[in-house]
Order: C-alpha cells, then sequence, then structure tokens
C-alpha cells in the first residue's frame, strides 16, 4: 500500500510541476494563476480519492487474509480433534473367539462358550456401554448384548459368555465369530463400532 501511494504522489507531483513549467514558458498573469490552481486542485483530489481506494483495499485485503487464516485454524484444529477421536476410539480393542466346544471330524468346532474381551488402550478416556451387536450369544428376541458398563484406561474385560443360538461351528482360530462380531461402545458420550482387526467407525 505505501509503494502505491508513493507512485500516486510523486505521480500528482511531477505532473503538477509539469503543468505549472509548461504554463511558466508562456505568459505569467491572472489566467496562468488560475489555470494552475484548477490543476493543482484536481490532482490534489484525485491523489485523495486515489488513496482512499488504495487505503480501502489494503485494510479490505487485511481483514480477508485474517479471515482465511482464522478460518484455517478452526479446519485445523477441527481436523486435529477428529484425527486424535479416532485414535481414541481405535484404541479400545474389541475381540471374540471361542472358549468352549466340541472337536469335530472335520478339525472345527461345536461351540458352547465364547470368550469376549475388551481392552482400553487409552491414557485417559473410559469406555462405556460396552456391548455385542451381532454374534452367537444372543438369547431371543435380543439384537444387542451389554458387556460391560464400563472399562477404564489400561484395563482389560472378559468373560465367557453362553452360546445361545445353536449350532455355532467354528475353526480353531475363531475366524468365524471374528468376522461376524459388531461391537458397539462410547467414548466422552460418541458412539463407535468397531469388528475385530478393523478400525473404529464413528455413529456407528
Amino acid at each position: 500500500m505505501h509503494r502505491h501511494a508513493v507512485v500516486v504522489i510523486a505521480a500528482g507531483t511531477g505532473l503538477t510541476v509539469g503543468l505549472a513549467v509548461g504554463l511558466l514558458l508562456r505568459s505569467i498573469n491572472a489566467d496562468w494563476f488560475e489555470a494552475v490552481g484548477t490543476w493543482v486542485g484536481v490532482i490534489v483530489s484525485t491523489t485523495a480519492v486515489v488513496l482512499a481506494v488504495l487505503v480501502f483495499r489494503s485494510e479490505e485485503f487485511a481483514r480477508r487474509r485474517a479471515d482465511l487464516r482464522q478460518i484455517q485454524r478452526e479446519l485445523d484444529a477441527a481436523e486435529a480433534a477428529q484425527s486424535h477421536e479416532q485414535v481414541q476410539a481405535d484404541a479400545i480393542r474389541c475381540d471374540i473367539r471361542w472358549s468352549s466346544g466340541d472337536k469335530r471330524g472335520d478339525g472345527r468346532f461345536d461351540v458352547d462358550y465364547v470368550r469376549v474381551s475388551v481392552q482400553n488402550n487409552t491414557t485417559d478416556t473410559t469406555v462405556t456401554e460396552v456391548c455385542l451387536r451381532s454374534g452367537p450369544v444372543f438369547a431371543d428376541g435380543e439384537d444387542w448384548h451389554l458387556l460391560t458398563p464400563a472399562v477404564r484406561p489400561g484395563e482389560q474385560w472378559s468373560n465367557n459368555l453362553q452360546v445361545r443360538i445353536a449350532p455355532v461351528v467354528v475353526s480353531e482360530d475363531s475366524r468365524e465369530l471374528r468376522e461376524g462380531a459388531d461391537f458397539g461402545y462410547q467414548l466422552d458420550g460418541v458412539v463407535w463400532g468397531r469388528r475385530p482387526d478393523h478400525p473404529a467407525v464413528r455413529g456407528a
């Protein structure tokens, strides 16, 4: 903005001096003074208008730049918070495996109990309302099963649950159970869903 102002003032001054010299080479009389005064007034007025426009544009540009910086800061903060929430949610490890059953001739097992575990690997957040939303432990009419009301940071909860839906036949590595399991829990009031070995999904 200062560079523009200097250019305008220099141009105005140069034009004024040029006009004055040009008129001076002619005759110096009352008309000469009147002409110079008129031109000086016009140039001063024009310069003032141009400077006012430059100041306005400079201030407007500064305001817009400040607004954009504020918006970017807010976006960065929201992204950082969302990333932190995802890291916290992924730190809740949920798993299900068979714990007792009869071995079949094909090497698989007829399962009557499964072991469900929840590991809270966060450092400062208690996971609450941990439930199993799909799996073989539901009684008739159930569409979810509360596992534990809370698991504090750094703690693990696990329990054996009886299979309510028969028959349940699984491989030794329990992949059928793990692929079909769907866990739900809350962190700081936000509901998350998760399957073993998959990232947590917000609101699921």
